[in-house]
């Protein structure tokens, strides 16, 4: 229960609520509802004595807990200055738990069931790594970095292996959500025929006047099922926004290395080039990262 004034005063002088502490009661409550399924049959042999009504208090415990940090907040005084003082945008604001659930998107959701969208609403809802100015300088520094080390050897460089190296954790981040989404979404029809069995057993028992399986095997099995399908909607939801993230990010840096590389030009250089393919390279070339973004994931998800 002290988790809920602890949970108060950390908004009093933080913009959101710790990654660490809804890790942490996220875990706890997920492997404590499992052991009160293991427990539940020695509660019924002990009695009062078992552990089961003490973990049963503590599972409760943790999950009030839980909802006060997973609970979305957006108008703390601390937010507040935060928004006015150091132009902090919602995504920033918004704790793990609002992140993985889009909740931060919420209100640009109402706003379009009102009326059109326009810029001003979207205007802040952007991360910093996103905007083209940061994209620009990392890749532009692994652009130089690759120009050198090819020049050395004689090669020429590549702008695909450059990018792929610029966001390299990025990819690997992908492909291990990507894969975990699609490992989970096989995970239902295992446990639904899991499930089937079950049924079929235990009708089998009760015709048979036999002693039936254990109710808690069923729901155990029909809270994986839960589990699994809510853990695959946020792996594969989540996997497709940093996807599409990582197309924007390169299409940026790619709009902006052609675009300070057309200023630079020579007078010889301009004539070599024409300014259609510049505008060719910059609004149709570029775009292609983000359906290759897309793509790119079905190296490993696809076999």
């Amino acid at each position: 229960m002290i988790a809920i004034p602890l949970n108060t005063s950390e908004h009093k002088y933080e913009v959101r609520s710790s990654n660490y502490l809804f890790t942490y009661y996220m875990a706890t409550l997920s492997i404590s509802t499992l052991i009160l399924l293991i427990l539940q049959e020695d509660m019924e042999q002990r009695g009062a004595y078992s552990p089961f009504r003490l973990l049963s208090c503590f599972t409760a415990s943790i999950a009030i807990a839980f909802f006060f940090e997973a609970f979305p907040r957006k108008n703390t005084r601390v937010q507040q200055l935060a928004r006015k003082e150091e132009n902090l945008n919602d995504w920033q604001l918004a704790n793990l738990f609002s992140r993985l659930s889009f909740h931060y998107f919420q209100h640009i959701v109402s706003i379009g069931a009102t009326r059109p969208i326009t810029g001003n609403d979207i205007a802040n809802m952007t991360p910093d790594w996103v905007k083209t100015d940061v994209n620009y300088e990392h890749v532009a520094m692994y652009w130089e970095q690759d120009k050198t080390r090819c020049a050395a050897k004689g090669k020429q460089p590549s702008f695909l292996w450059t990018v792929m190296s610029a966001y390299k954790s990025q990819i690997a981040i992908i492909m291990t959500i990507r894969l975990l989404g699609y490992s989970l979404q096989y995970m239902s029809p295992i446990l639904f025929g899991q499930l089937l069995k079950f049924i079929g057993d235990y009708s089998k028992a009760v015709k048979d006047g036999e002693e039936p399986p254990s109710m808690k095997v069923g729901f155990a099995i029909t809270g994986a099922m839960l589990f699994s399908n809510i853990a695959c909607q946020f792996a594969l939801s989540n996997g497709l926004q940093i996807m599409t993230e990582l197309g924007c990010q390169a299409r940026a840096a790619t709009v902006a290395l052609i675009y300070r590389k057309a200023l630079k030009l020579s007078p010889q250089a301009r004539q070599s080039s024409s300014l259609g393919e510049i505008t060719n390279h910059m609004a149709v070339d570029a775009e292609k990262w983000v359906d290759a973004s897309t793509f790119f994931p079905m190296l490993i998800t696809t076999p």
